[in-house]
């Protein structure tokens, strides 16, 4: 099995279990170097049933970046991280303007713009909205609203 098979089929599960990590950790071993893995084992880890401290998927996305430098999941899920579990939003901005750099789409924009609207910065947010392909995209339109209330 590849790295991208095991991806997909957990991809197809609604819930994460004990096994399901230790199958990634596996295929890491074989692949340490697959940034999509990387990647997925962060995610995976804060999605599981499991607790994990967000300091491991933190890593995971960092080792992600490592093997992949260009790799623009691995740079809004670190951005994501940055934003809603470190309130860090210095980092989240830099990594979110990465990985729109590097090819991510809407779902990146928004994060971006959720930082912006959480500084203060109301229109720069609505800029990034504004450049989302997906004008009805559920996470535009309520981040949209939100900002619209203040």
């Amino acid at each position: 099995m590849t790295p991208y098979a095991l991806i997909e089929e957990l991809s197809e599960k609604e819930e994460y279990t004990a096994v399901d990590l230790q199958r990634v950790e596996a295929m890491l071993k074989r692949y340490p170097k697959s940034a999509e893995l990387w990647d997925y084992y962060g995610d995976l880890m804060q999605m599981s049933s499991e607790e994990f401290p967000i300091e491991r998927s933190q890593e995971c996305y960092e080792k992600a970046i490592k093997c992949y430098p260009t790799f623009a999941s691995a740079h809004e899920s670190l951005g994501h991280l940055y934003d809603a579990y470190l309130d860090d939003f210095p980092k989240a901005e830099v990594c979110f303007l990465r990985a729109i750099e590097f090819g991510a789409g809407d779902s990146a924009r928004v994060g971006l713009a959720r930082v912006f609207a959480q500084t203060d910065r109301d229109g720069a947010a609505r800029k990034q909205l504004d450049l989302c392909e997906d004008q009805a995209n559920p996470d535009v339109l309520e981040l949209r609203a939100e900002i619209d209330e203040e």
